[in-house]
Order: C-alpha cells, then sequence, then structure tokens
C-alpha cells in the first residue's frame, strides 16, 4: 500500500511539473502589427492548392486591413462559413502579422507545438494586388526549420472573413 502511494505522489509530481504554464516559452512577433496600406487585396483570401496532399487541400491566407493575417489548410475552398463563424477564433496558432514593403510580403504567424507556439515567418515576392509568391519559411527567432519553397497564391473574394481581432495581437 505504501508503494502505491508513494508511486501515486511520485506520478502526481512529475505530471505537475510537466504541466506549467506553457504561454512563457512562446516566441514573440518581431515586428509590430501595423495598418496596412500595401498593394494587395484584402476584400478575400489567398489559396494554393496542393493536389500533392494525400487528401487535396488548399492553403488559405486572410490578410487584414489592420496588418492581422491567418493562415489555414481546408479541402474545401469555398467553406467560408466555418471560417467566419470562428474557427480560430480565440485559438493562437495561425494568427500573427504581416507586412509589405519595396514588393516584398513577410508574414509571421504562431505555430502549434507541444508546449509553446514558435512564430514562423513566411517571405516572398507581392506580383500584383491578386498574386504573391512565398520564397522562403523559417522560424523566427534563430532560422531553424529553414524551408526554400516556391507557393504561388492567387486572390479569390469572399462574403466574409473570420473576426481579426485578437486579444494578443
Amino acid at each position: 500500500m505504501k508503494k502505491a502511494i508513494s508511486l501515486l505522489i511520485l506520478t502526481a509530481t512529475v505530471f505537475n511539473s510537466c504541466k506549467r504554464d506553457c504561454r512563457d516559452k512562446d516566441d514573440k512577433l518581431t515586428f509590430q502589427r501595423t495598418n496596412y496600406q500595401g498593394t494587395l487585396r484584402t476584400d478575400g483570401c489567398y489559396y494554393r492548392y496542393h493536389p500533392e496532399y494525400y487528401t487535396p487541400t488548399y492553403s488559405i491566407i486572410f490578410l487584414y486591413k489592420n496588418g492581422v493575417v491567418l493562415g489555414e489548410n481546408t479541402e474545401d475552398l469555398e467553406d467560408y462559413d466555418s471560417y467566419a463563424t470562428g474557427s480560430r477564433q480565440g485559438s493562437k496558432p495561425k494568427w500573427g502579422a504581416f507586412k509589405e514593403e519595396n514588393g516584398i510580403i513577410r508574414m509571421e504567424t504562431w505555430h502549434a507545438r507541444k508546449c509553446e507556439y514558435p512564430v514562423y515567418v513566411q517571405s516572398g515576392t507581392v506580383l500584383n494586388d491578386s498574386t504573391f509568391i512565398i520564397w522562403e519559411s523559417y522560424r523566427a527567432i534563430n532560422t531553424e526549420d529553414y524551408t526554400s519553397i516556391n507557393d504561388t497564391f492567387h486572390f479569390k473574394q469572399t462574403p466574409s472573413k473570420p473576426d481579426s481581432t485578437q486579444p494578443y495581437l
């Protein structure tokens, strides 16, 4: 019986030490969100189709006039209602900030990992008001996980978008 109680106390101690507040481990954005005054349209979403995935998927990026960005993945590009009703409301992953300077777009978004939200940067070239190409992605604080990519995103006007008001931006 003493062994069982000791094992229970030891297990509880280990779990509680691992169950600390993870928010302190979140990366910070490296630039301040500012109102967007650039070339790209903000009255819809930008998408890229991934037919090579096991289940064909769209990567979707919402850009907002207040400088906020939201990234989503979906199998159905026309499912605007699920975005607008808050599939990511109050959830930090995939939200962040973006800016455009001299024809270069830079987006910083939080991604979910076990006990932290690291910030990843995606950079690319703005071709016109409805198209941009992302050519790199990496972790903001130390350029860990650097990936060279060539993803072209095209604009699609949408009737609605998720609310961009987030407490951590």
